[in-house]
Order: C-alpha cells, then structure tokens, then sequence
C-alpha cells in the first residue's frame, strides 16, 4: 500500500509540472502577442518623441534609445524593489512545562520535540549538580539556566532543518529541509562549534561523549554562514514594521548568505516572557482535569465525569516541582530584492518558507497550537 502511495505521488507531481509548464507557455504567447501589438501601436509615435529630443538635446537617436533601456531596467530593479525589500516577520509564544528535581520536559514524545532535547540536557546536569534546577530565589526570566536552555532549543532546531532526524532523540522521522543550490561546495559545522558562539553554556559538555543529548554535526552550503548572539536587559531590532522587542534576556541564531546569494539574513530569537507554577497545566494535560483551584495545602479538580477530585499531602507537594515558562519564538527572514532575478531567488523563497513552518511544527506542542 505505501509503495502504491509513493507512486501515486510521484504520478501526481509529474502532472502537475504538466500543468504549469501549459501554464507558462500561453502566458508567454499571449505576452508575445500583446507586445507585438504594442510595439506596431507604438513604433511611430515613440520615434517622432525620440527624434525631437534627440533635436532638443543635440545627440544621436542612437542615445535616446540606449537612455530609455536604461531607463526601462532601472524601473523593473526599482519595481522588484519594492515588492521583496520587505522583511518577513513572524511571531508566537509556546510554553515550557519542566520539572525542576527531574529534569522532565512535558511531554517527553515528539508531539514537543523541543522537550526530548531539553529532557536529555536537564537530566543530565542534574546528575551533575545532585540539587533542583531552580530554586525560589532563582526562578526570573533572568536566569542564566533558562537562557542556555533556549540556546539548546535553538540550535537542536537548526540541526533538525539540516539532517533527517530519527530515533536518536525522538523516535520520530522528520525529513530534512534541503538547501537551495548555492554552489557545489559544502563545510561541516560541529554542534558544539555553534552552541559555543552563544558565549558560555553549561551544557555544551553534553554535546559529545556515550550518550550525546543531540546531533554531533551539520553540513550546509559554503556560502551559508551562522552567527549567534544574546541579548540581556536589550531592545531587539527586528528591521520591519514590527515594534522592536523590549527583552529581559533573549538569544538568536542567524543564518547568512554570502554577498551574491538572494538570502541576507534569516533571525530566529527565542526569549522567556513569563514563569508560573505549573501545577493546574500538568494536571489538565496529563489527567484532563478541569476547574482545578490551586491552594497552598490543596489543590481541588472536576474530573471529565465531573467528579470533585482534592489532592494534598504528598501528592500535591510532589506538583509543586512542575514550572509553567512561558517564552516567545520570533522569526524574521531578509532577502537582497536587487537580486529578484537571481536563478535560485524562488528557490530561496521556498527554503525560508519551510523554514518558517519546521519552527511553527518545532516550538508549538500539539496541546497548544492555537
């Protein structure tokens, strides 16, 4: 049946070529036959224009001429212009259910992928540091913890975007998103190369070793290049019509083209924007309670039967443990407009545009997607 599918697809994908490459011819033939229209329509009238400013002017008609495809050139490029000078900006926040004496990041399943990472990091350092990764005093959206575990979000996105990711850390197959072809030669980027450009982080350490918490590597064009920074008590420019970002501590990974390359600049900048107990969120997704009042003793609950749940004792000291982050994941995507007729533009497009989607598919659990 799956072999079936596969080539019902590919049966599918070749009509469609069909069909658009119909679709081109008669936009070039009724194109050709408009200009050839109006350019007998034309002719005469633009020569008599021509050959008086020519007059006018005291040069040759040749001139004119070669004055006005320049002309004609320089509205196209300032058209194109227009239309791609604009930068693409997107925005949404998702949240973090963690709990600070496990390490556990809900739903640990690919339903979150962000949580498989960042279970297998957390769990790790707490085998190192043997105490809760927050304590009452530390627990701000300053927290130096929380910065370098959304650095790990990041860059385990970039690596799922650059390699088919399996059961190394979810289980789950996710194809990789291929590159435009920007020239045939490509260089290897190690992980830990790139999580260090953020500045220190304390789990670069689990990067390698038995059990690595992600991907070693990741191979991309040589004309790609990545740049990481982190932001702290900062207002983040976004370079669109969006108003600039008033952030308490951020970090971000770009990715740049080279000087002759459509791309300019992809930005992916994810930073924390509230912290909450997340007591009433784990018993909603995980026993789908609801009408959950949260006490200092107890916590009272209706069941999906409507039953009145209470827990208390130790059961409800153990949720105390669950932490509600709330954090905001921007994307913004440049490109050289003045290159509209660059031969992979449209294939730069179509790469962004996946790039936009495997983040909204990477940072957004299904439990909630809005």
């Amino acid at each position: 049946m799956l072999i079936i599918n596969i080539k019902t697809k590919e049966v599918d994908e070749q009509f469609r070529k069909l069909f658009e490459r119909r679709l081109e011819i008669i936009t070039i033939l009724i194109t050709s036959v408009v200009m050839a229209l109006l350019v007998n329509l034309l002719t005469f009238p633009l020569e008599i224009i021509v050959e008086r400013f020519a007059n006018f002017a005291h040069i040759s008609k040749e001139s004119v001429y070669l004055m006005l495809a320049f002309l004609l050139i320089a509205c196209v490029f300032f058209v194109g212009h227009f239309y791609f000078n604009k930068t693409i900006t997107y925005g949404w926040g998702t949240i973090l259910l963690l709990n600070k004496d496990s390490g556990i990041v809900y739903p640990f399943d690919y339903s979150a992928e962000y949580s498989i990472v960042g279970t297998l990091a957390l769990k790790a350092y707490l085998r190192d540091v043997k105490r809760p990764l927050f304590h009452e005093r530390s627990l701000s959206l300053k927290s130096p913890l929380l910065r370098d575990l959304l650095e790990v979000f990041i860059v385990d996105w970039f690596l799922s975007t650059t390699l088919f990711k399996t059961e190394l850390l979810s289980g789950f197959s996710r194809p990789k998103i291929r590159y435009p072809k920007l020239g045939k030669k490509y260089k290897i980027l190690k992980t830990h190369n790139i999580l260090a450009m953020f500045g220190d982080n304390r789990f670069t350490k689990y990067l390698d070793g038995e059990h690595p918490i992600m991907f070693s590597e990741s191979k991309l064009p040589e004309k790609i290049s990545i740049a990481c920074k982190r932001y702290k008590d900062s207002t983040i420019n976004l370079e669109s019509d969006e108003e600039p970002l008033q952030v308490p501590l951020a970090s971000e990974l770009q990715i740049r083209g080279s000087r002759f390359t459509p791309l300019k600049k992809f930005r992916i900048i994810l930073y924390p924007s509230g912290i909450s107990p997340g007591e009433a969120w784990i018993l909603q997704l995980t026993h789908g309670f609801k009408s959950i009042t949260v006490g200092p003793n107890t916590i009272e609950c209706i069941d999906k039967d409507g039953k009145q749940i209470v827990i208390s004792g130790e059961e409800r000291k153990k949720l105390e443990s669950w932490i509600k982050i709330d954090f905001d994941v921007i994307l913004s995507a440049e490109i050289r407009s003045l290159l509209f007729l660059h031969p992979k533009f449209m294939d730069t497009l179509n790469w962004l545009n996946k790039l936009y989607s495997r983040a909204i598919d990477y940072f957004t659990p299904k439990f909630y997607k809005r």
